[in-house]
């Protein structure tokens, strides 16, 4: 038994940074791949929202499939391996001449890869957290999931070194991108068994989720967070290589940087949601989202941004997504945990990014590439609105900063 824990547990882990991986080379790379297949700032803005959107229709099917299956492990190799199709089609992008075969290849590449990605991450929450509730004796979800973290630095660090060492340019990350799946399809073969909890012909509508208020309440939240999230991922690594002169290496070194601080803080998640809560925590997360941007569009030092990247990171995404997460294995009913985890990925990972996205892309083109800085500042005052709002709805739902609302309360057997 103690083997199968430990055999199970290495799995996880693994599973957890080989997906992670994926975003390490999304946000920083992609956007220059588009910006070397000679779209503009306004046109990659467009392009990097095209699968955000698609996503929205199939994220839900995605958590539908997975409630519902025998093994929530052949859910992921699925997805991976229509992964692998979108990264052939990017791939394949920059190799024609035509700019309008590349636009097609690029717009049908991006999409795939959001209909197959995105549903990964709130898929390996679910199979970890699940996995974790059972197992004997506890392992803590936050270490399984700082392993995704240590991945995206260690991957960004490594990739921003061999883009530059490369002939290849930033096209390298496609042969890369195609490495990690093949690990991570292997690695799927050693996960724990997780059946959905829903039976196959039982039928539960989605709008039962947003009759939890809190649910709803910490989704409407994080949707603001994440919008100018997405904004940023589309946006800042260009903005350091055209606006501040940065290169790839120095560009990887930016985004490992951000996540560094989150491999210590996920180390010692257990001892500070207990300290915090889950709310007070995510209302942490809104704050560090609000300083994030407001000191983004006002500091054109690369040390400085680095330095503001790496205080403020951790809260601006994982964590946050992290305090949701937590919240739906402890609130929501266990035969909608997937699709509870798919619906928050969907809103924030998609809808909202696609808002960001296309917010930023206007503002760029009605004002130009230069005017980046000021549309950090005015995500940074909306999120600071949005704290406000959210801190008077929870105190009218029963919340204090030193008492936890009734059922969040975290005990010995809760999840963290």
């Amino acid at each position: 038994m103690k083997r199968s824990l430990t055999r199970y547990t290495i799995a996880l882990c693994i599973m957890f940074a080989l997906v992670h991986t994926f975003n390490a080379l999304y946000v920083s790379f992609v956007p220059l791949y588009l910006q070397d297949l000679s779209f503009n700032g306004a046109q990659r803005g467009m392009l990097l929202a095209i699968g955000p959107f698609i996503s929205i229709f199939t994220q839900t099917a995605w958590g539908t499939l997975a409630d519902k299956s025998k093994n929530k492990a052949h859910v992921m190799m699925l997805l991976a391996g229509g992964l692998s199709v979108a990264i052939l089609t990017l791939a394949a992008a920059g190799k024609v001449g035509s700019m309008g075969y590349v636009t097609a290849l690029v717009i049908a590449g991006l999409a795939l890869y959001a209909c197959f990605q995105n549903p990964m991450l709130p898929l390996i929450d679910t199979i970890s957290l699940e996995y974790v509730q059972t197992s004997k004796p506890k392992i803590q979800y936050s270490i399984i999931r700082m392993m995704g973290t240590i991945s995206f630095v260690v991957c960004a660090y490594a990739v921003g070194y061999l883009i530059d060492a490369s002939r290849m340019g930033t096209a390298v990350i496609m042969p890369v991108y195609l490495c990690i799946i093949a690990a991570l399809f292997t690695s799927l073969f050693f996960v724990p068994r997780i059946a959905g909890g829903q039976k196959e012909k039982e039928h539960i509508a989605l709008r039962t989720l947003f009759r939890d208020h809190w649910y709803t309440l910490l989704i409407a939240g994080g949707f603001v967070v994440s919008a100018s999230y997405g904004f940023n991922t589309s946006n800042f690594t260009t903005y350091l290589r055209t606006q501040l002169g940065a290169g790839e290496t120095v560009i990887g070194i930016a985004t490992a940087v951000s996540s560094t601080l989150e491999i210590f803080l996920f180390f010692f998640m257990r001892k500070i949601t207990r300290k915090t809560g889950i709310i007070n925590l995510y209302l942490f997360c809104i704050l560090a989202a609000t300083a994030r941007w407001f000191l983004t569009g006002l500091v054109r030092s690369i040390p400085v941004l680095v330095a503001v990247q790496f205080f403020t990171q951790p809260f601006t995404w994982g964590i946050l997504i992290y305090t949701i997460a937590i919240y739906i294995q402890k609130a929501i009913p266990e035969k909608m945990h997937a699709r509870a985890q798919t619906m928050m990925n969907m809103l924030l990972q998609s809808l909202a990014r696609i808002i960001g996205t296309l917010a930023g892309s206007l503002g760029l083109h009605l004002f130009g590439e230069t005017a980046v800085p000021q549309i950090y500042l005015t995500f940074g005052f909306l999120c600071g609105a949005t704290l406000v709002i959210i801190v008077f709805l929870c105190r009218k739902m029963g919340w204090t900063d030193r008492k936890a609302p009734p059922g969040l309360e975290l005990t010995d057997e809760s999840v963290v």
